[in-house]
């Protein structure tokens, strides 16, 4: 097994920053392998439900608890200016849409002689205040099944860094007996590696290969 690939590849889904994500590649021989004991001795966790889904977070779906929608996406805060705010809507998924259900400008609330003709007219004229109101409302509200989705694709969810991991790591999986989907789809409940040993014997085969990883029961 490359362990410089291999603690590459672990980092990218938080694995423990033995060495730092941008020092990896030019890190010693020496240092990689004192990053791969320290790693023996304070492994990456997964977390594996009922049904084998393997996740790289204890919480039920493969998220933390409570998880906001900004959270669960690793979105970033909605930005100050007008013409940024704008741009943060029109790129960030699902929020135009929310934006438009929200400030529909042919809505009696308005004017008849309202003289915006879009959200975007009126975030550059009066509605600034309450359309940001609106976007900081959305990204602390609770994700739906469409950001689960995005999440999963996007490998923000626990779930879906599981599965890139196992993916990328195919020793692994073949060792452990790890099935991964032939057509992942982020939109169902099977988007997951899936474990089909008993976590004890999975552990076993971690110690005895030296493997820096272990499974503990998460949530279903």
């Amino acid at each position: 097994m490359n362990r410089r690939d291999f603690l590459t590849t672990l980092l990218a889904i938080g694995g423990s920053a033995v060495i730092p994500f941008k020092a990896i590649e030019a890190a010693s021989a020496v240092a990689i392998d004192q990053a791969w004991d320290a790693l023996q001795v304070e492994p990456k966790l997964f977390y594996v439900n009922d049904w084998g889904a393997i996740s790289t977070l204890p919480g039920v779906e493969g998220v933390h608890f409570d998880v906001s929608r900004e959270e669960l996406l690793g979105l970033g805060d909605a930005p100050e200016s007008a013409a940024d705010l704008i741009e943060y809507i029109r790129t960030t998924s699902g929020l135009e849409n929310e934006i438009e259900n929200c400030f529909d400008l042919s809505d009696i609330k308005y004017d008849d002689d309202c003289p915006y003709e879009t959200w975007e007219d009126w975030l550059n004229g009066d509605g600034y205040a309450e359309i940001r109101q609106a976007v900081e409302d959305w990204l602390r509200g609770m994700p739906d099944d469409h950001d689960y989705a995005s999440a999963n694709l996007a490998g923000t969810s626990g779930h879906g860094d599981a599965l890139y991991f196992f993916m990328a790591r195919e020793e692994i999986s073949d060792l452990l007996g790890i099935l991964i989907p032939k057509a992942p789809n982020p939109a169902s409940f099977e988007f997951a590696a899936q474990l089909n040993l008993e976590i004890d014997a999975a552990n076993a085969l971690l110690v005895a290969n030296d493997i820096p990883i272990r499974f503990e029961e998460g949530l279903s």
